[in-house]
């Protein structure tokens, strides 16, 4: 009896125990916290790439005479779809899945004073709108996902 009474009121061990409770805990509110923070970063990066997507457009619209040849040349035409989309996905994005950034050019009809507009004419507009859907994975939990988007429109100027 003595020996059961010691056996049961033994304390040996109890820092391992108590240990792994808490570590389940702060683990899980760890990589949650991660996760929120990677979230926060493809949000930021699907605004700016859409910030530099039109802004690449609107150079490229109005009084370039040369074709561009490479991605990244500054004297060049570009059409809606030929390098914007290369220039945005080539973009460094760590922590990100390219094949899930969708870049949508467009040129916009009229300019902002209602003047019917033709692609790289002075006062049209390009929008370029990024899209990405994130996959936030935390242990314990279902892995959700969240569509993230961004548009920016910008006139071209002289």
């Amino acid at each position: 009896m003595r020996r059961l009474k010691r056996f049961v009121c033994d304390e040996k061990g109890q820092e391992l125990v108590e240990f792994a409770f808490v570590a389940v805990w702060f683990f899980t509110f760890f990589f949650i916290i991660v996760g929120f923070c990677q979230v926060l970063y493809a949000v930021n990066f699907v605004e700016t790439a859409a910030n530099m997507g039109a802004r690449y457009e609107m150079v490229r619209g109005a009084d370039w005479e040369y074709a561009c040849t490479a991605v990244g040349q500054l004297a060049c035409k570009d059409t809606a779809t030929q390098y914007v989309i290369p220039y945005i996905q080539n973009m460094p994005h760590p922590f990100l899945t390219a094949a899930n950034i969708t870049v949508t050019p467009n040129w916009m009809a009229t300019a902002g004073d209602g003047t019917v507009c033709l692609q790289y004419q002075r006062g049209c507009q390009v929008q370029v709108t990024v899209s990405y859907t994130y996959s936030l994975f935390t242990p314990f939990l279902p892995a959700l996902t969240h569509p993230i988007s961004s548009t920016s429109i910008r006139t071209i100027h002289d």
